[in-house]
């Protein structure tokens, strides 16, 4: 009987250990991912905080993950969505607009205007097409990480992206026509 005990403690300890692990290296990229959905430094923070103790109340499953970054960011998205329906059911956004993806830095050739009005027409996209170019462009993944993470396929992940990106074209010239005409 102490034999099981000590080996219970050793796996225990090992779980640990590895949740550990899997926590350094994705909160991150999680953390960046939920800001990006939420808007809020605060409400992305619990939102990890859910993801990580979905995480470890599944950890019989683990050895069923093949990949855990794809695996990671879908529980990170529908966790995300879970927490914005709850704020629009009591309708308390308590960040401004213009902290919206704040983590998106201007780079050297756009100006802090130029992102300012990249934020607002990223805004403007339904949170699925959102998702599918956050999680192309600031989380970089490839079209089938990005499937994995959707629950599509990777075919239907591309299609959308393209679909997604030329409507932003078209925003951003109907901005910039409107810019002119001021």
């Amino acid at each position: 009987m102490t034999s099981s005990c000590s080996e219970e403690t050793f796996a225990h300890q090992e779980a640990v250990r590895y949740f550990s692990d899997l926590y350094d290296n994705h909160k991150a990229a999680l953390f960046s991912l939920a800001i990006a959905i939420l808007g809020n430094k605060a409400d992305a923070e619990d939102v990890l905080q859910i993801v990580f103790e979905k995480v470890w109340r599944d950890r019989a499953n683990w050895p069923q993950v093949l990949q855990w970054r794809p695996w990671l960011l879908h529980i990170t998205r529908n966790s995300c969505l879970n927490q914005l329906k709850r704020v629009m059911r009591s309708k308390r956004r308590e960040e401004s607009v213009a902290e919206d993806y704040y983590f998106l830095e201007p780079r050297s050739s756009m100006d802090s205007n130029k992102v300012d009005q990249l934020h607002h027409i990223l805004r403007q996209l339904d949170e699925p097409s959102r998702s599918l170019v956050l999680l192309k462009l600031v989380q970089e993944l490839t079209f089938e990480e990005i499937g994995q993470v959707l629950r599509i396929p990777a075919s239907t992940v591309s299609t959308r992206y393209y679909e997604t990106i030329k409507r932003l074209r078209a925003l951003w010239q109907k901005m910039e026509n409107q810019e002119e005409r001021i």
